[in-house]
């Protein structure tokens, strides 16, 4: 999915709120207790977050005492909804996450080009519970972007809160009202076999599976360490790597290893290769449909991470 750069309002939720005060008419004495309420809402949230308890990971053992005890009932399980539909994890593999938080919202709605990575995966270790798999970042990156708009979807469910924008059919400036259903999920085909062998023009054979979230990590440290020793780094063929899982059988290879292999593919294999990752991609489609609030037409929409989409605005019905 593509992610488009834009200000970064420096997280500020309050500023966020004023300018949207100042928009209304200073008369409006109903919207100015919603908007004071907001900002006290911001302010208890702020505190939170000084709070180790607030910041600790939910899957840690306090937290899900916490949650078990707490907020048990605002966990949704998404394993058969997630792109990947659970079928690539430890059978018993368990995928859960709840609405975001005042102080989560604000985090997004910080979102950068550069700090994309860094939030989201955040968000996801505050917002997911699994059981199953060590933690969050054994989730597969598909699942995490789904993960996010589903929390985006539903902390956001009344119709009143709008996201702008100019549609294409009646040329007017309109507003939709998000929801998962917008979304073009690509899951997981039924015939996917994680022990597929992909054989080589050399007769070599690799294995294959998704990315991760911890493969993020790992490219980002392997670009960081070898960048002077190596010199320039490709880092698609470098996610390549990270994809393998045994060369010939051999799980041991270190991605060091995995990324010179795959520098020495021919043109036939990289080409083979790409076609199965290609064929067996899960996600969600750059396009999503909405809603016009003007035309009533249905119209295609990039799916980008953007201060307005994570805190959308209020009309009052």
């Amino acid at each position: 999915m593509n992610m488009e750069k834009y200000p970064s309002n420096e997280g500020n939720l309050e500023n966020l709120i004023n300018s949207h005060q100042n928009s209304q008419d200073s008369g409006d004495e109903s919207e100015k207790r919603v908007l004071a309420m907001m900002a006290n809402i911001q302010k208890r949230g702020e505190q939170e977050v000084a709070n180790p308890d607030f910041n600790t990971a939910v899957n840690s053992p306090k937290t899900i005492r916490q949650d078990s005890e707490v907020d048990n009932a605002n966990y949704w399980d998404l394993t058969d909804k997630i792109p990947s539909r659970g079928l690539v994890y430890p059978e018993g593999t368990m995928i859960e996450a709840r609405p975001l938080k005042v102080i989560e919202v604000k985090k997004l709605a910080s979102i950068t080009g550069e700090n994309a990575d860094y939030v989201i995966n955040d968000i996801v270790k505050r917002c997911v519970r699994v059981q199953g798999i060590a933690g969050t970042e054994e989730i597969y990156l598909a699942d995490k972007i789904y993960l996010i708009l589903w929390m985006r979807a539903v902390t956001y469910r009344d119709s009143s809160y709008t996201v702008g924008f100019t549609c294409p059919k009646c040329e007017k400036s309109s507003n939709y009202h998000f929801e998962v259903k917008n979304l073009d999920v690509n899951y997981l085909k039924d015939e996917y076999n994680p022990d597929t062998k992909i054989e080589l023009e050399s007769g070599e054979y690799i294995g294959l599976r998704h990315l991760k979230i911890k493969d993020e990590m790992e490219i980002e440290r392997f670009v960081k360490i070898n960048q002077k020793v190596l010199g320039e780094i490709d880092v698609e063929l470098l996610a390549l790597a990270c994809m393998i899982t045994n060369i010939n059988g051999d799980i041991s290879k270190r991605l060091l290893d995995k990324y010179n292999y795959v520098l020495e593919f021919t043109p036939g294999d990289l080409s083979q290769v790409t076609t199965y990752i290609e064929k067996y991609s899960i996600g969600i489609e750059e396009k999503m449909t909405v809603e016009c609030s003007e035309c009533g037409g249905f119209v295609p929409m990039d799916v980008v991470f953007r201060s307005d989409f994570f805190l959308p605005k209020y009309t009052a019905r």
